[in-house]
């Protein structure tokens, strides 16, 4: 027999356990306290509820800030049985001009301005070449505003993955240029010229129209659109080039490509209020950035960008035609004419637009006009080479075009 260790105190841990056991078979006394004194008229109750009283608060239903999207069937609010086509920013035309020449009854002439414009596009001196110059460097070269560029991606390569890079995106150049051009045009011209313009960043326009019984809607977003009190002159007489023919996309439809939907809103959208002194639409100048892609995954063609400008151009001039003579208006009292500058913040392309006729139906009767230039690089390199700032290649027409754009009246 193993000896254990001699104890010499009480195990407490024993005695507390059998003191529990034993305190815990009594039965509590009953007392008969509450009776005696409910015989007597004394309430008896509980100390919590004296210390925490209970409130009785109203249930109040909130609603839910958010909503859950509908479903887009014909349960979706904005339903409509009839089939809208509609074209947006990010869009472009599959055919490009040809197709915009036949969904708007435009003749387009290509690679030439109105010998109006042409005119007012003057030499300028070196002086304003030297601004000309200095503001392509603060836009592209100095501006400190970095922003992730979008992904590169190889045709040969698809796989590879491009380091992501940190620089100026094509909007923000394109929209410092063409602030500082316009600053330029308002400090060469005549004061009876650019107290008739106003400056209106960031607008938007919507316009629906019928053709050959069918509903379109174009909605146009200006990165600056230019207004002035006093509409553009028309360049042709609305009757002329009646039989001239536009082009033929057989067996392919004028609405190839875009969007097919029966859930939309019908919007008349125009950024300048009826009663405005600077109602008139005088130029926009629109940003052509790289995120516009073709839906098959195609290249974008030269052609498309010059109809993208056209849509563009229609679209606005459309919208300032049904606010000035209303939103039912098919044949327009006088011409609407808007000229467009479009630019990735490198190569510039002009147009101008005029609005003959909404009555779009078939391809006889009037047309509206389109003149168009092809693209015009306005440097061949602004950026940094091994750590120092270089701009090569400065081209002088494109502000000339521009000066002229902002003096035509």
């Amino acid at each position: 027999m193993r000896l254990s260790q001699t104890l010499f105190k009480h195990h407490l841990g024993r005695m507390i356990k059998k003191h529990w056991v034993v305190q815990g078979l009594k039965r509590p006394t009953i007392m008969y306290s509450e009776q005696n004194l409910e015989q007597h008229g004394i309430r008896v109750v509980d100390a919590k509820d004296v210390v925490n009283p209970k409130i009785e608060r109203e249930w109040i239903n909130i609603e839910v800030p958010w909503k859950t999207e509908p479903k887009r069937n014909n349960t979706h609010p904005d339903w409509h049985d009839r089939i809208c086509l509609t074209f947006g920013d990010t869009e472009l035309l599959v055919e490009g001009t040809s197709q915009a020449q036949l969904l708007l009854k435009t003749i387009l002439f290509q690679n030439e301005l109105p010998e109006r414009i042409e005119n007012l596009a003057k030499d300028q001196s070196k002086e304003v070449n030297d601004l000309v110059v200095r503001a392509i460097r603060t836009s592209n070269i100095f501006d400190a505003h970095q922003e992730l560029l979008p992904k590169k991606k190889d045709p040969a390569r698809p796989a590879y993955v491009f380091p992501r890079e940190l620089g100026l995106t094509d909007l923000r150049k394109t929209n410092n240029l063409t602030q500082k051009f316009l600053r330029l045009c308002d400090l060469l011209s005549d004061s009876t010229v650019f107290k008739n313009r106003n400056i209106i960043h960031d607008s938007r326009v919507s316009v629906p129209f019928e053709k050959d019984e069918d509903l379109y809607q174009f909605t146009s977003k200006m990165e600056t659109m230019l207004t002035s009190t006093l509409p553009l002159q028309p360049l042709k007489s609305k009757n002329d080039l009646i039989d001239r023919e536009l082009p033929n996309m057989f067996p392919m439809h004028h609405s190839v490509g875009l969007n097919r939907s029966n859930i939309y809103q019908i919007q008349d959208l125009y950024p300048v209020d009826a009663k405005s002194n600077w109602l008139n639409a005088h130029t926009i100048f629109i940003c052509y950035d790289v995120d516009i892609k073709n839906v098959t995954e195609l290249p974008v063609t030269q052609d498309q960008i010059i109809s993208r400008a056209i849509v563009k151009a229609f679209a606005t001039a459309a919208s300032c035609a049904k606010q000035r003579f209303g939103t039912s208006v098919k044949e327009l009292p006088e011409p609407v004419t808007v000229q467009c500058v479009q630019s990735n913040g490198k190569w510039f392309q002009f147009l101008v637009y005029q609005l003959n006729t909404l009555n779009l139906d078939g391809t006889e009767g009037i047309r509206n006009f389109c003149w168009t230039t092809s693209q015009i690089d306005l440097f061949d390199e602004a950026g940094y080479n091994i750590g120092r700032p270089v701009l090569k290649g400065y081209n002088p027409e494109v502000f000339k075009k521009i000066y002229a754009f902002y003096n035509n009246s």
